[in-house]
């Protein structure tokens, strides 16, 4: 927008003077100091029918009852719906609703953080997270055109993504987007903006940490999670983001109360909690609920993110006052003026959007109230354990409605003959849905039971790691590119405790040992430093040093968008793509030359939903385990042979190999997740040596779980090169068998679309 007036002169004389290219303003004008050309919700849509042609949607309806407007509900299983929609259409539709949803509560959350910002920092502040990296926000240079140097030129990239979630949310109301696959590309659409979303998020609270003081260095932590009756006055955060603790903190020196855990204890249920100090870090959300059930601390501030129904009832039933920082997750919570502690503890708490004054609230109420809650938990602690078993008479229903079946009946009965061994294992790999208690007929309280044997628990993590430089970028984008390092690989989700810890362990640990980069984020972090090597060490402790075959914790969910900002990066820095609003070319180059792949073993919310489909419209293949096929949608490639490509110099087309074979693949046992994000990070682009190494690491491991060479290794064998060395005998047999023959023309530049390679080609 400009206002006043501007007047531009080429070229003028008077005389013997001549002036040329002078513009004189008078009032003021704004001007675009950066090409602003975001995508439109159908911008892209050419991308995601390449997308789609090559990896066809494969869809399960699992929405097959509509119910959104009066006209129905519908069965769609018989016909179509009263507006027209049918079954698939309907269940892509929901699917694309999830992902808005999701994208909704990013975008919420990053206006928060840049709302925050705005008072620590001036309008003019330069972002910068370190002077190391060149561009510090790559996935909003990709997708807007913007690369933003001030904190006010994030404002119009939110409103930016706030209107494109309105428009998809738009599409999938009742009489609108009726076809499949044209619903699939607005979802696409929506979690590719979610990453955009995530890093303001991120890339804020950096920021914000070190106007704190605190400096991201990954550090090795042990954290204990043990249940005494407590000694001081104990407040517990939930939520993602650390700036309440670190406002708890403030207020403590403030109020001469000292550090963390020398007046007030501080506990946190939180991924991005562990480069505080003085915290108690308990672990993942969940372990908030054992902690609440057995009265333990006297305040709990939430936030708005992972606070699940069942804390905040276990909270009112211990009778811990609850105090909520965030306008999204109030529970009827009175707001509160002003410091009325004796209003806040008759409410049983309030809502305070103010960290700083919910801090005071929180340490002055927790004092208040610490004594008389001491003594609550003291006596739920000295309950007997037989007293709350004896009622059991081993019916079994606790164990049916147990979502992992966990056979509490035959671990109570041992418990009732002094033996705690099977009820401690379920206690400790619980979900605390509360499901079991809800059906017990003799109103037992199971998950007293399980919270009192959950003591003792070790997480050993690091903290998080800073964000990577261009330098590093530089030493491990060739390896990655080049297959030398055989691929990187990103857990994303949020998996329960359950059996998923263990499953994801396993999978990090054979990954880290074949030299894979595994970028771990969220509760991933946590769950994992429960698990511990057969020589007793966690795995953060074996491969914790960045390089090849490492674990990287890079933060909570949001630092998500710090991984495919990895990609983007390798693009610009190894292979000088440029970034700026060239998103087609770009994901084409991540697709074909990049080894990344993502692993969600585990449930999805709304959030990582979003998060998760943002990776596969960058080219980034996802692997799901079994909960997460409940979406019923797949994105599967094509046959083998039809895998093709345009060579970049010589503009023909060629065969490509099935490379990366899926995009979205759900996996039904931790194995075949492990072989499948092994073949998903081979690409096109792999030399001959990096080929080998990955059909290694491909053929070791098929043939360890399944006994026999991989049936469709014959498909990545370019030439003899390819082959590796320990199997060449063995393959050669299979490839003579099967009729295989070194392909006549093998490109390691290719891209699957006609207009980046004009694109490309014009500028030779």
């Amino acid at each position: 927008m400009t206002s006043g007036v501007k007047v531009k002169i080429d070229e003028a004389s008077q005389g013997s003077v001549t002036v040329r290219g002078l513009e004189v303003t008078i009032g003021e004008v704004v001007e675009e100091s950066e090409k602003w050309s975001p995508p439109d919700v159908l911008d892209l849509r050419l991308w995601d029918v390449l997308l789609v042609s090559r990896y066809a949607p494969k869809i399960v309806p699992g929405f097959v009852q509509c119910a959104l407007c009066t006209f129905g509900p519908c069965d769609l299983t018989k016909m179509s719906g009263t507006c027209g929609i049918d079954a698939v259409g309907n269940h892509v539709r929901i699917l694309t609703l999830a992902v808005a949803l999701g994208l909704g509560h990013l975008v919420n959350r990053a206006r928060k953080m840049y709302k925050l910002a705005r008072r620590m920092y001036e309008p003019e502040t330069e972002i910068s997270i370190s002077p190391e990296i060149t561009i510090p926000m790559p996935n909003v240079s990709l997708i807007t055109g913007l690369i933003p140097k001030k904190l006010k030129d994030l404002e119009k990239v939110l409103d930016y993504i706030s209107g494109q979630d309105i428009k998809t949310l738009d599409s999938v109301t009742v009489f609108r987007e009726f076809h499949p696959l044209d619903l699939a590309s607005r979802m696409l659409h929506t979690g590719m903006l979610s990453h955009i979303a995530c890093e303001i998020t991120d890339t804020l609270e950096l920021m914000i940490l070190k106007r704190y003081g605190i400096e991201m260095a990954p550090e090795f932590r042990k954290f204990r999670y043990e249940i005494n009756v407590p000694e001081k006055p104990t407040i517990l955060y939930i939520g993602e983001s650390c700036i309440p603790l670190l406002e708890l903190r403030n207020v403590l020196k403030k109020m001469d109360l000292g550090e963390p855990g020398e007046v007030v204890d501080i506990l946190a249920a939180s991924c991005n909690v562990v480069n505080i100090p003085g915290v108690q870090y308990i672990g993942p959300p969940l372990y908030a609920v054992p902690l609440l059930r057995l009265g333990y601390p006297d305040v709990v501030i939430i936030d708005d993110t992972c606070v699940s129904a069942n804390i905040v009832k276990e909270a009112s039933k211990s009778g811990s006052i609850i105090i909520s920082v965030t306008d999204s997750t109030t529970f009827l919570l009175p707001p509160i003026e002003d410091t009325n502690v004796e209003q806040i503890t008759k409410s049983g708490g309030c809502t305070c959007l103010d960290y700083s004054k919910a801090a005071r609230l929180s340490i002055m109420t927790a004092i208040r109230v610490h004594g008389r809650r001491a003594v609550n938990t003291s006596r739920k602690l000295d309950v007997s354990i037989d007293s709350l078993v004896e009622k059991c008479d081993l019916c079994g229903k606790c164990v049916d409605a147990c979502p992992y079946r966990f056979n509490i009946s035959s671990a109570i009965d041992k418990l009732k003959k002094g033996d705690s061994s099977e009820i401690g294992d379920i206690a400790s790999r619980c979900v605390w849905c509360g499901r079991c208690e809800e059906v017990c007929p003799q109103k037992i309280e199971i998950m007293t039971i399980l919270a009192r044997h959950l003591s003792g628990i070790e997480i050993g993590v690091n903290t998080r790691a800073p964000p990577l430089t261009d330098q590093i970028i530089r030493s491990i984008g060739a390896p990655i590119v080049l297959g030398e390092i055989p691929g990187v690989i990103a857990f994303v989700g949020c998996p329960n405790m359950g059996e998923h810890i263990r499953d994801i362990a396993k999978i990090v640990e054979e990954l880290a040992k074949r030299g894979f980069i595994v970028l771990a984020s969220g509760c991933v972090v946590e769950l994992l430093g429960k698990y511990k090597s057969e020589e007793g060490s966690t795995l953060y402790e074996e491969y914790g040093e960045l390089g090849r075959g490492c674990i990287v914790n890079v933060g909570p969910c949001t630092a998500l968008s710090e991984v495919s900002g990895i990609a983007i990066r390798v693009a610009n820095i190894f292979a000088g793509r440029k970034i700026k609003g060239n998103y087609e070319e770009i994901a084409d180059y991540i697709l074909n030359r990049v080894g990344a792949c993502g692993i969600g073993w585990g449930a999805a919310t709304h959030k990582i939903l979003s998060i998760a489909v943002g990776f596969l419209r960058l080219g980034v293949p996802i692997i799901v385990g079994p909960q997460c096929g409940k979406l019923g949608i797949l994105l599967e490639g094509v046959e083998p042979e039809k895998f093709v490509g345009i060579d970049m110099k010589t503009g023909k087309q060629v065969y490509a190999g099935p490379a990366p074979q899926h995009l979205l693949y759900l996996a039904k046992t931790p194995e075949e997740c492990l072989i499948m994000a092994i073949k998903l990070c081979i690409r096109p682009g792999d030399t001959s040596k990096g080929r080998a190494i990955k059909l290694s690491h491909y053929i070791d491991l098929y043939k360890k779980f399944y006994g026999t060479l991989p049936p469709d290794v014959h498909y990545y064998v370019r030439t003899e090169a390819d082959i590796p060395i320990t199997y060449r005998e063995e393959l050669m047999k299979h490839l003579e068998k099967v009729g295989w023959k070194p392909w006549e023309y093998v490109s390691t530049d290719l891209t699957i679309s006609e207009r980046v390679y004009r694109q490309l080609s014009s500028k030779k």
